[in-house]
């Protein structure tokens, strides 16, 4: 079975400063190899245009609410260009690894299941954004992750704690505690319960476009 080779789309979750590098490389290759990708939306030369703003914005993005607004918009259109070489890049080489090196600057094969947990988020920060009411929490991609599970409170007493491979335990200042399950599938266990306990789930469905409603079953006692 021929394994599929396609663009590893990792700009969006780049770490910022190594967002700009990223877009030079690309641009570079872009230009080197025009004959092989003449339907770019976005062609190599350009690419390398948008990496220096985008480079030029960043150290200059913290110096005002104005900077800001202008790196946040510029990192929007460079998301955007990204995105639209990786399918080009993607149409064009049809699974051949060498045509997906020539355009961009790394490939996944479909084929390789990634095996063990994601490791802990690194770099995890907060940054403050120009929208009022508003923070950005970021951390290095992990190539492993599918996503991330946010959980946050204006309670600093509030304590989240991994409590089995995918369950994390939620407890509140006044000892009161929830369980949330990270599942990939359409089945879970629920571990940690109480016999005899009276048991109520909430569920909502992910995928990288957002989450579902919440829905909920009908309350369920563990069994004796």
């Amino acid at each position: 079975m021929k394994t599929v080779i396609n663009c590893l789309r990792e700009f969006a979750l780049m770490q910022e400063d190594k967002r700009p590098t990223y877009m030079l490389k690309s641009g570079k290759l872009l230009t080197k190899n025009t004959a092989t990708f003449p339907a770019i939306p976005t062609d190599g030369a350009t690419i390398t245009t948008m990496g220096n703003s985008l480079l030029a914005s960043l150290s200059a993005k913290d110096d005002s609410k104005e900077e800001m607004k202008s790196y946040t918009d510029i990192l929007a259109k460079c998301i955007s260009a990204m995105e639209a070489n990786y399918d080009a890049v993607d149409l064009v080489a049809q699974g051949d690894g060498g045509i997906v090196a020539l355009g961009c600057v790394n490939g996944t094969s479909t084929s390789t299941t990634s095996t063990g947990n994601p490791s802990t988020p690194e770099n995890l920060k907060y940054v403050y954004v120009d929208d009022a009411g508003e923070i950005k929490l970021t951390e290095d991609a992990d190539k492993l992750s599918y996503g991330m599970l946010v959980i946050s409170s204006n309670d600093p007493k509030v304590t989240v704690v991994k409590c089995g491979n995918t369950q994390l335990k939620i407890t509140a200042a006044d000892g009161s505690f929830i369980f949330a399950d990270v599942v990939t599938a359409s089945k879970v266990i629920i571990q940690n319960q109480k016999e005899g306990d009276k048991i109520n789930s909430s569920v909502v469905n992910f995928n990288p476009n957002g989450i579902s409603p919440v829905a909920s079953p009908k309350p369920v006692t563990i069994p004796q």
